[in-house]
């Protein structure tokens, strides 16, 4: 809390207080004029502190926006900054003894990575070879089951016409 918070609380207290002895006393001497305007004036002290108070409420928006905008920046600067310090240590790392182990286990699997691709390579004509004999001697079977699809969906045609026709007959003889 600021000075000026604790000032006007304080003031609001005191001016509480002393409304508060005052409201059962009765009615005052000649000399509470002089006490009226004490009242008076402490009374507005205290709006004036509470004005003071909201002012300063009003003034901590601005800041608080402030502060956040300025933590997201600082925030933002550290990643930056620790994701540089991990290159550089990345790269200093590389340049070091480290770095030429890598590098030579790289170089030594250079070979067997090549053998590989070549493998690949000759084995690719033989399978796409076997694909195309693959696919040619699928090709007769397709047709016959088409064939034999085709046959049947005729003779279950021809079976439904034929039930139908049995059915025409066996309404005749009924009549």
């Amino acid at each position: 809390m600021s000075i000026k918070t604790v000032l006007a609380y304080g003031v609001a207290l005191a001016v509480c207080v002393l409304a508060s002895a005052r409201a059962g006393e009765g009615p005052k001497p000649d000399g509470a004029a002089a006490e009226t305007s004490a009242e008076a004036k402490a009374r507005a002290d205290y709006e004036a502190a509470q004005n003071a108070a909201k002012a300063a409420e009003a003034a901590i928006g601005p800041l608080r926006a402030a502060m956040q905008k300025a933590d997201a920046a600082y925030a933002s600067a550290k990643r930056t900054a620790d994701a540089k310090r991990q290159q550089a240590t990345d790269a200093k790392n590389l340049a070091g003894e480290q770095g030429v182990a890598e590098l030579k286990q790289a170089e030594a699997n250079v070979p067997a990575a090549i053998k590989a691709l070549t493998d690949a390579s000759n084995a690719k004509p033989a399978a796409d070879k076997a694909l195309a004999d693959a696919k040619a001697a699928a090709l007769p079977l397709q047709q016959a089951y088409d064939a034999a699809e085709k046959a049947a969906k005729e003779a279950e045609a021809a079976a439904k016409a034929a039930g139908a026709e049995v059915l025409v007959i066996d309404a005749e003889l009924s009549q």
